[in-house]
């Protein structure tokens, strides 16, 4: 079937306080995820693993330019 396309989307979420594991702690050719890791920082960059939901309300703020807080109630259903 090579005139079909084929297309995948994945999505994973992962608390927010999530941190890179040691290096070498990967499974083997597992690199997807440490690509991302910054040499010497264990901190997950918000740029490539956002924030979309905390207890406190926070979510990374670029989120807002894809679409709205559901989480915030809209001046239209608030009376």
């Amino acid at each position: 079937m090579p005139d079909v396309i084929r297309r995948s989307l994945v999505l994973a979420h992962i608390p927010a306080e999530s941190k890179f594991k040691p290096a070498g702690a990967y499974v083997p050719g597992g690199y997807i995820a440490g690509r991302y890791k910054r040499y010497g920082d264990d901190a997950m960059d918000e740029s490539f693993f956002p924030i979309v939901w905390r207890e406190d309300g926070y979510r990374t703020a670029f989120l807002a330019d894809y679409c709205e807080d559901t989480l915030v109630p809209s001046p239209a259903l608030v009376r």
